[in-house]
């Protein structure tokens, strides 16, 4: 009886020494940051983050933030981390913010490992460190404003008039180009599309804007071009050097984006890339177009969450280089399958509602991927070149691509 009773007692000891249950549990929540990470280069930066299912009975004083930070290269920079708001509003939620003091940083993607305890919320997340490229190129003034600006390699700038003509411009000389729609220019090539013809010039050191043949225009429609080729519409337009002439043949009429690829015109549709002789090269790479540069064709997936990269020439074996979650707070530019106009760079511009806006150029090399911010106020692109709106009137700011490293 009496060690039945000591028994007893020793039960109800250790059940009032016990800690009692907390009226709500730790959850692993998805953090917010508070703006889409696109830190620029070089530069300190504060980042926030918002976590919800802050257990209740966990004071303040115990809440503790450790941030890890991986470069490129793999190696690990410390990261200054602190609460700055936590807020209870009742017995069965919470939420905190922590704020980082992010370290001056070298261009490409960073990881970012952020442990909030105790056992609030573990989170790993890329940190996108953008090239301010924003001056980058040089400026061009005109006697008006330029409408959809194009530019050979050579230095002519092409630029369409409020009026709907095209001038044709370069050191300091200007001429007016007859029924002209459109130019696509690739390299020291430029392709006159009108509402009639097809016509080709080559830009010449000496001679400027040469014209080297011309074709009946079969259909209108988005187009791809190089040196020798130009797809518009549902038509293949070669340049036949010795005899001096365009050659047209008809190729497939449906809706697709459409791009020279050696001998070879690459259809593309959501999941599958096929030729003109309906040889498909590839399949399952993506949900949409996205660009095309000269190593790479581009293309978003996962309803657009995510983006893939596949080697020029695109071939059966090619495969993907890789995919890469889709920047946090940007989409692609909307209208670029409609015109390649010799290449497309790979753009992303801000959502509606992502704050500031931003537009960042993607390219891709032996170091990785690299995202250089531009000025958004876009005038135009192609593959060699970007156009973008200057402060000052009838001004454009040219921007030779690729962009250096």
């Amino acid at each position: 009886m009496v060690s039945t009773v000591k028994g007893l007692w020793l039960v109800a000891l250790l059940a009032a020494c016990a800690p009692s249950a907390p009226l709500c549990s730790p959850s692993a929540s998805t953090p917010v940051p508070r703006e889409p990470l696109l830190v620029p280069a070089r530069t300190p930066h504060t980042a926030s983050f918002v976590f919800g299912g802050v257990p209740c009975r966990v004071p303040d004083e115990a809440l503790s933030v450790r941030p890890l930070l991986t470069t490129p290269s793999g190696a690990l920079l410390p990261v200054e981390g602190r609460f700055t708001r936590v807020l209870r509003p009742s017995e069965m939620a919470g939420t905190v913010e922590v704020e980082l003091s992010l370290p001056a940083l070298e261009p490409g993607t960073h990881t970012l490992q952020l442990f909030v305890e105790p056992a609030i919320a573990v989170m790993q997340l890329p940190i996108n460190v953008l090239n301010d490229r924003r001056d980058a190129g040089f400026l061009v003034r005109f006697a008006e404003a330029c409408l959809q600006p194009a530019r050979t390699t050579s230095g002519t700038q092409f630029c369409t008039t409020r009026s709907g003509s095209i001038t044709a411009s370069r050191d300091g000389q200007s001429s007016t180009i007859a029924d002209a729609g459109r130019v696509m220019t690739a390299g020291g090539v430029a392709w006159v599309i009108g509402s009639a013809t097809v016509s080709r010039y080559e830009d010449r050191a000496n001679e400027g804007l040469v014209l080297t043949g011309s074709a009946q225009l079969a259909l209108p429609g988005a187009g791809s071009v190089d040196a020798s080729r130009a797809v518009i519409g549902n038509s293949l337009y070669e340049f036949d050097g010795d005899a001096g002439v365009l050659a047209q043949r008809t190729i497939r009429d449906d809706f697709a984006v459409r791009w020279l690829e050696g001998e070879r015109i690459i259809i593309a549709t959501p999941g599958v890339l096929c030729d003109d002789e309906d040889l498909c090269v590839s399949r399952e790479i993506g949900d949409r177009f996205l660009a095309l540069d000269v190593t790479y064709a581009w293309f978003t997936r996962a309803r657009g969450t995510s983006v893939a990269l596949m080697k020029r020439p695109v071939s059966p074996d090619a495969g993907d280089v890789f995919a890469f979650p889709m920047l946090a707070g940007l989409q692609p530019l909307s209208g670029t399958t409609v015109d390649l106009s010799g290449g497309l760079p790979a753009l992303l511009r801000s959502k509606p509602d992502a704050g500031q806006p931003r537009l960042v150029l993607l390219q891709h090399g032996p170091q990785g991927t690299t995202f250089d911010l531009i000025d958004p106020r876009l005038a135009g692109q192609s593959r060699d070149f970007l156009f973008v709106e200057s402060a000052a009137p009838n001004e454009l700011r040219v921007i030779p691509l690729p962009l250096a490293p």
